[in-house]
């Protein structure tokens, strides 16, 4: 397949952005997380992301990688909560996410309009970066799993992948499909569907910061990450491979809420014990920047 320069452009400012109807939100909602063999360390992440925004919800549950395991976990959970979260190593040739939620829900798969273009716009870029024959690329047959949804998908773009996240709405309830690596997980809940996940509790408002460290022993950090999130759940740290200094690397801190004085009162007292936490273990640190 070819694609003129032209082309490229238009499948770049396309995208996958939809318009979402206008949501009340709520004052508490509760969440369920599952996951594919595999994928508990992104779905573990994804856990504390929505306990942090405000949403009530326990450990991920794992899922046999069938179909009918998962149509059946659809079915279970999906009446027990607001949001359901399946996240799933989805790859070209193999997605049994997409067919279960189908089936569970009773939707015909469908060629996504969407789909098909965030797909060939990964693969236009992937083809540009292996060969030197600009605007030449191919999308292999198996890449079709990707794009042959449930009806009624809304898409998503995967910055770090060719596989879309998909949100379906049932009956005043939402299933969210996302990659299951955590590198995908990661850039899609942030960068993607951050808004819309905490417009439907109000959580308009965040502060993140970046404090930088003396070390490079993940095995440490991750236990201050761990120590905080489970003293306060509201609070949403990580460990970012892409914030680092010259030293050590960085602890993203991340709060939300409703209102400004909430949020600051949070975020002084979230820095404060990741610092704390810190300073018990010996660690030296900066802080680096605060985006409001």
């Amino acid at each position: 397949m070819r694609a003129s320069e032209d082309d490229y452009m238009k499948y770049v400012s396309i995208g996958a952005f939809p318009n979402f109807m206008e949501l009340k939100p709520q004052e508490s909602a509760e969440a369920k997380v599952i996951y594919i063999t595999g994928s508990r360390e992104s779905a573990e992440w994804v856990v504390r992301r929505l306990r942090a925004i405000g949403y009530q919800v326990d450990h991920p549950i794992e899922v046999e990688a069938s179909s009918s395991a998962i149509e059946e976990a659809v079915r279970i959970y999906l009446n027990t909560c607001d949001l359901l979260i399946i996240v799933s190593r989805i790859e070209p040739g193999s997605a049994p996410v997409f067919e279960a939620v189908s089936s569970a829900l009773g939707r015909p798969l469908v060629e996504n309009e969407n789909a098909r273009r965030l797909v060939e716009e990964y693969y236009y870029l992937y083809g540009m970066e292996e060969t030197s024959n600009k605007g030449v690329f191919n999308v292999p047959e198996e890449a079709k799993t990707l794009i042959m949804l449930p009806e009624g998908a809304i898409v998503f773009a995967n910055p770090k992948g060719p596989a879309p996240a998909v949100l379906l709405e049932e009956e005043g309830k939402y299933i969210l499909c996302v990659p299951g690596t955590l590198l995908e997980v990661a850039e899609i809940l942030e960068d993607e569907i951050d808004s819309y996940l905490r417009g439907l509790l109000g959580m308009n408002l965040s502060v993140t910061v970046h404090i930088m460290t003396k070390t490079w022993d993940e095995t440490l950090l991750k236990r201050v990450i761990e120590e905080v999130s489970e003293t306060a759940p509201w609070l949403f740290a990580q460990l970012k491979k892409s914030v680092f200094s010259r030293e050590g690397w960085g602890v993203t801190v991340t709060v939300f809420s409703r209102s400004h004085d909430e949020l600051y009162e949070k975020f002084a007292k979230g820095v404060r014990m990741v610092e704390d936490s810190l300073e018990r273990r010996g660690v030296e640190y900066t802080r680096k920047n605060t985006d409001v």
